[in-house]
Protein backbone atom coordinates (compact mmCIF):
# COMPACT_ATOMS: atom_id res chain seq x y z
CA UNK A 1 0.00 0.00 0.00
CA UNK A 2 1.24 3.49 -0.80
CA UNK A 3 0.17 6.71 0.89
CA UNK A 4 1.51 10.00 -0.40
CA UNK A 5 0.81 13.67 -0.13
CA UNK A 6 1.93 16.88 -1.72
CA UNK A 7 2.51 18.66 1.56
CA UNK A 8 5.44 20.19 3.38
CA UNK A 9 7.72 17.17 3.05
CA UNK A 10 10.35 16.05 5.54
CA UNK A 11 14.00 17.04 5.56
CA UNK A 12 16.39 14.04 5.31
CA UNK A 13 17.95 14.83 8.68
CA UNK A 14 14.56 14.64 10.41
CA UNK A 15 13.31 11.35 8.92
CA UNK A 16 14.90 9.24 11.68
CA UNK A 17 12.68 10.86 14.34
CA UNK A 18 9.27 10.87 12.66
CA UNK A 19 8.13 7.65 14.38
CA UNK A 20 9.09 8.89 17.87
CA UNK A 21 6.18 9.57 20.22
CA UNK A 22 5.28 13.25 20.47
CA UNK A 23 7.76 14.14 17.75
CA UNK A 24 7.21 17.56 16.24
CA UNK A 25 9.46 19.32 13.76
CA UNK A 26 9.28 23.09 13.56
CA UNK A 27 7.81 22.78 10.06
CA UNK A 28 5.13 20.32 11.21
CA UNK A 29 4.06 22.59 14.07
CA UNK A 30 3.79 25.56 11.72
CA UNK A 31 1.71 23.43 9.33
CA UNK A 32 -0.62 21.95 11.99
CA UNK A 33 -0.52 23.37 15.50
CA UNK A 34 -3.15 20.89 16.75
CA UNK A 35 -1.10 17.76 16.04
CA UNK A 36 -0.37 15.52 19.01
CA UNK A 37 2.72 13.97 17.43
CA UNK A 38 1.60 10.40 18.11
CA UNK A 39 0.10 9.40 14.73
CA UNK A 40 3.23 7.94 13.18
CA UNK A 41 4.23 6.33 16.49
CA UNK A 42 0.91 4.44 16.33
CA UNK A 43 1.61 3.48 12.71
CA UNK A 44 5.00 2.13 13.81
CA UNK A 45 3.41 0.00 16.55
CA UNK A 46 0.84 -1.44 14.13
CA UNK A 47 3.56 -2.20 11.59
CA UNK A 48 5.64 -4.02 14.20
CA UNK A 49 2.62 -6.00 15.43
CA UNK A 50 1.69 -7.19 11.94
CA UNK A 51 5.27 -7.52 10.65
CA UNK A 52 4.96 -4.78 8.08
CA UNK A 53 7.83 -2.76 6.68
CA UNK A 54 7.55 0.95 6.03
CA UNK A 55 9.66 2.77 3.44
CA UNK A 56 9.65 6.55 3.32
CA UNK A 57 10.64 8.91 0.54
CA UNK A 58 10.32 12.63 1.08
CA UNK A 59 11.46 15.90 -0.38
CA UNK A 60 11.11 19.10 1.65
CA UNK A 61 8.42 21.44 0.33
CA UNK A 62 7.29 18.84 -2.21
CA UNK A 63 5.90 15.50 -1.05
CA UNK A 64 6.13 12.51 1.25
CA UNK A 65 5.49 8.90 0.25
CA UNK A 66 5.00 6.00 2.66
CA UNK A 67 5.08 2.48 1.27
CA UNK A 68 3.81 -0.28 3.54
CA UNK A 69 4.55 -3.94 2.74
CA UNK A 70 4.09 -7.33 4.32
CA UNK A 71 7.45 -8.90 5.14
Amino acid sequence: MVVEDRGIGIAPGKLSKIFDEYSHSTEAVEHNRNSTGIGLAIVKQIAQTYRLSIRIASQPNTETRFEIRFQ
